[in-house]
């Protein structure tokens, strides 16, 4: 079945993506879709990528062992100690309200069960259900006064105390997972807050982040974006220089930090380009071509790749990109960097005389 092949090659690619960071921590929250792009096996073409089909490796490669453990013990470890105090409990003198808080358990342990192969967790409405069943069962259940602290001891922990000491230690992961969320939020590429913030705020909003969450590859790329669009704009050579030795330095950062992705030969190789020398024009190519072999879907690194073939002369080669691209294109989220390689394809394939790919890109840029 091509839905489990699918699924079982994400997996595989997801646990890579796990062996190769911050177990503990993992990558950050919503970095998924940006990581498992590098990590795709080529046999699995039907998934966009976004998600893991596995909320619990999703999880785990996300907010490492730390939202791993606080999932589990919210989706299953909370709904069956309910479970097993509602069937030990000697208050429940009513039939109706037994089965109330057996059935909500249920419905959280089957949704928590269904997580296993899908990402049920992952949808809003579902996991505001799941809060309120268990909200609601450990209401029916009423357990009483005091909980003992050790299941063989005699001490006994009041529920006020034991309450503040869990929310002590649940303190530091969810801090550390909303920070995750934040930073997400702030560099999200789709409406990114930090495009609303003045210059030099920016500037001290992206140190925070790097130095809160070094890991996290998003705000890094929207630094070296900003830097080598202030190179790109300024008439002052020294400036020039200046801001590209900047953005050199923080791409060369970002490859140290995720050696996977593939945004860091990306950035190196727009950076080399508008150096423009001769050898660093073939390094630019080495750059595109790698970064094209780990995200095959991208269409804004093809582009790069494709006008520099053609200011080296290569137009077979760009023509050769534009063909590969075709297995690929119709997993690109990004339908603007779509759209531009699609029109420069389109006026490739027709200087090259293949009218039919020229029709084919144009009526997908139409599209």
């Amino acid at each position: 079945d091509g839905s489990i092949k699918a699924r079982l090659l994400m997996w595989k690619a997801t646990w890579e993506i796990v062996e190769q960071n911050n177990i503990l921590i993992g990558t950050g929250l919503g970095t998924y879709k940006n990581y498992y792009a590098t990590y795709r096996d080529p046999r699995e073409t039907m998934s966009s990528g976004n998600l893991a089909h596995n909320d619990y490796l999703q999880a785990l490669q996300e907010g490492g062992l730390i939202q791993l453990g606080f999932l589990l013990v919210l989706a299953i470890v909370t709904p069956v100690l309910l479970l097993r105090m509602r069937r030990h409990s000697q208050t429940a003198s009513s039939s109706d309200t037994t089965d109330d808080s057996r059935g909500l358990l249920l419905g959280v342990l089957a949704i928590s069960i269904h997580a296993v192969v899908n990402f049920i967790h992952y949808v809003a409405p579902i996991a505001v259900l799941t809060g309120l069943y268990l909200g609601r069962s450990w209401e029916t259940i009423k357990p009483q006064g005091q909980l003992r602290l050790l299941p063989l001891g005699r001490e006994h922990i009041k529920p006020g105390y034991l309450k503040g000491l869990a929310i002590v230690l649940l303190a530091v992961p969810v801090s550390t997972l909303a920070v995750d969320g934040i930073i997400f939020q702030l560099f999200d590429t789709k409406d990114p807050w930090i495009a609303r913030f003045t210059p030099s705020q920016r500037f001290v909003i992206i140190n925070a982040a790097l130095a809160i969450r070094a890991g996290n590859p998003k705000p890094r790329a929207f630094l070296i974006q900003d830097l080598i669009e202030k190179g790109s704009k300024t008439n002052n050579l020294e400036d020039r220089a200046r801001f590209i030795g900047e953005a050199e330095n923080e791409a060369k950062a970002l490859m140290r930090t995720a050696p996977a992705l593939a945004s860091g030969r990306y950035f190196l190789g727009i950076i080399r380009v508008m150096r423009g020398a001769p050898e660093e024009l073939r390094l630019a190519q080495e750059d595109f071509e790698h970064a094209i072999k780990l995200v095959p879907e991208s269409t804004a690194i093809r582009l790069s790749q494709i006008l520099l073939y053609q200011r080296l002369g290569m137009e077979q080669e760009a023509l050769h990109s534009i063909l590969e691209a075709k297995k690929w294109f119709t997993h690109e989220s990004d339908h603007r960097s779509l759209a531009a390689f699609a029109k420069e394809a389109s006026l490739i394939a027709a200087r090259q005389g293949d009218h039919g790919e020229a029709e084919f890109w144009q009526g997908v840029r139409g599209r």
